[in-house]
């Protein structure tokens, strides 16, 4: 039997050195692309509309790309040397509960991009090797608590960009491996308060582009090992002061384009290994003083495109700070004293990249210490990748001696 390539376009992922037409025997088809290791791969892309006969040899299988609309029973069952079974971009709408049953080697799933919109509880029962199992892009709406029971190697969990409104109190129960979560773009409203109590071991949590509007002050205090956390492109209007409890190796949170007006004075204050701060495009009109005094590892902060009209004095003295965005706000003054100027001349990260434009800034002598830094060339306005705009300070109000500083600043 023969089977040959329609095109590598067609083909999602054929790899680089395939010629369109050739023609590849059994033997080639998963022969050919051993890893060294002596696993064996068998891929197809024939617009085929069902799992054709798969040799027991095979390790890897990939059937993505084709227009597969049912999965049997039977289509895998038995395959002991099976590892990785991908099916991105078919055409399946339902699985049958022993899909995926006698596989006891399976490590990685992939059946995204598909058209699947339920999920049976049984459907991974028995996979206790598996580490990685993606359920992208697929109009799945409900996720049954035991789904995930006896997955205990998980590492990576894929539920994004489906029509999920709710998770059930216990649906990640025993995923006690998870690394990786990722449900964004769904349509949340709310989560339960300890549905993630027992990801003790999880890294990244992406909940962004949801319709979250609030989150209960503890749900992610047993994120213990937590490093990133996407939350933007929510309705979130407040945080609970003692939301981040827990959360001591976050390195990166995104809250950016929800609709926080304000925020509590500590909020932050747990996030001690914190170097990226997303806030921008909320509706935040002050910050407190002293708010970030906990985040000295702080490299970058965004908080453009909000309403802030002053900055308490030391609110950005941050040893680490290399990148500051402050465009788009209502600001009419910055003084000089908001800074840690001392971690600019000859430490790290020895320059700020900064961005002023399209504050109504009233440009006089207590603004010229701005031309001083630019000077001296621990500031540098930050310049637009794709336009080439400078986001320097735009005057609104310019008062002499502003256009002839004095060298002192």
């Amino acid at each position: 039997m023969i089977w040959q390539e329609v095109s590598s376009t067609n083909c999602p992922g054929w790899p680089a050195d395939s010629v369109p037409g050739r023609e590849y025997s059994p033997r080639d088809v998963y022969g050919s692309y051993t890893n060294g290791n002596g696993n064996y791969y068998f891929k197809i892309c024939l617009k085929l509309v069902s799992v054709p006969s798969i040799p027991a040899e095979v390790n890897f299988i990939s059937l993505q790309g084709n227009l597969i609309q049912e999965i049997s029973s039977n289509s895998f069952s038995g395959r002991s040397s099976l590892k990785t079974i991908d099916l991105d971009h078919n055409k399946i709408r339902n699985l049958p509960a022993q899909a995926f049953s006698n596989l006891p080697s399976i490590e990685w799933i992939d059946l995204e991009n598909n058209q699947i919109s339920t999920l049976h509880v049984e459907v991974f029962q028995g996979l206790s090797s598996m580490k990685r199992l993606w359920l992208g892009e697929n109009p799945i709406s409900t996720l049954h608590v035991g789904l995930f029971q006896g997955l205990s190697s998980m590492e990576k969990l894929g539920l994004n960009v489906n029509q999920i409104s709710t998770l059930p109190y216990g649906v990640f129960s025993g995923l006690n491996n998870l690394q990786q979560l990722h449900l964004q773009s769904n349509q949340l409203t709310t989560l339960p308060s300890g549905v993630f109590s027992d990801l003790t071991k999880l890294e990244e949590l992406s909940l962004r582009d949801n319709r979250l509007s609030s989150l209960p002050a503890d749900v992610f205090t047993p994120l213990t090992s937590l490093k990133k956390l996407w939350l933007y492109g929510n309705e979130l209007s407040t945080l609970h002061a003692g939301m981040f409890n827990g959360n001591s190796l976050l390195e990166e949170l995104s809250l950016n384009d929800n609709r926080l007006s304000s925020l509590p004075a500590d909020v932050f204050t747990p996030l001690t290994s914190l170097k990226k701060l997303w806030l921008h495009g909320n509706e935040l009109s002050t910050l407190h003083a002293g708010m970030f005094n906990a985040n000295s590892k702080i490299e970058e902060l965004y908080l453009q495109r909000n309403k802030l009209t002053q900055l308490p004095a030391g609110i950005f003295k941050l040893p680490a700070l290399n990148t500051l965005w402050l465009h788009d706000n209502t600001l009419t003054s910055v003084p000089l004293e908001v800074f840690d100027k001392t971690a600019y001349h000859g430490g790290h990260p020895a320059q700020l990249v900064f961005s002023l434009a399209g504050n109504p800034l009233q440009c006089d002598l207590d603004f010229c210490w701005v031309k001083t830094a630019e000077k001296e060339g621990w500031l540098a306005w930050y310049i637009g990748t794709s336009t080439g705009t400078v986001y320097g300070p735009q005057c609104s109000v310019i008062e002499a001696p502003w256009p002839d500083c004095p060298p002192s600043g």
